[in-house]
């Protein structure tokens, strides 16, 4: 019966991670479910590579996962950051440099801070369908 519990707590445990695309830290890695989807609201996992909110994507047929509400996003995207437009395709995961340097690049481009004029990165941290993006200044200052 020992044997039986485990392998019940195993497949409980397994049934409860994804394999997928992160739309936080793009990585193809596991998210954990952390809440339960009810009705019209879908569940919640934390990516495996930066333990951010994710929340599977909303497009037909797609795996990957969309930015999921925190701190510094009001409420969970609706789809993954290819469905949105944002960036044409995953990265390859290190097979083509140039692209995940653009892909980086269009994520936290380098820019001049309207707060304290200093050229920093931005990274973005939200996109609304009805506003511009909103970015958040990261801590790389650019000489």
């Amino acid at each position: 019966t020992t044997t039986t519990t485990t392998r019940r707590a195993l497949t409980q445990e397994v049934a409860g991670v994804r394999i997928a695309h992160c739309s936080w830290c793009l990585a193809e890695c596991a998210h954990a479910q952390v809440s339960e989807g009810f009705l019209l609201f879908r569940a919640a996992y934390r990516c495996g590579a930066c333990a951010r909110r994710t929340v599977p994507c909303r497009a037909p047929g797609c795996d990957a996962h969309a930015r999921g509400a925190g701190s510094t996003t009001p409420r969970d995207d609706d789809r993954c950051l290819v469905h949105r437009a944002i960036i044409p395709a995953w990265p390859s995961g290190g097979s083509d440099a140039g692209y995940d340097a653009w892909t980086k690049d269009r994520l936290a481009p380098k820019a001049r801070c309207s707060w304290c004029l200093d050229v920093c990165r931005h990274a973005l941290e939200h996109v609304d369908s009805f506003a511009a993006a909103s970015s958040s200044r990261s801590g790389d200052r650019i000489p």
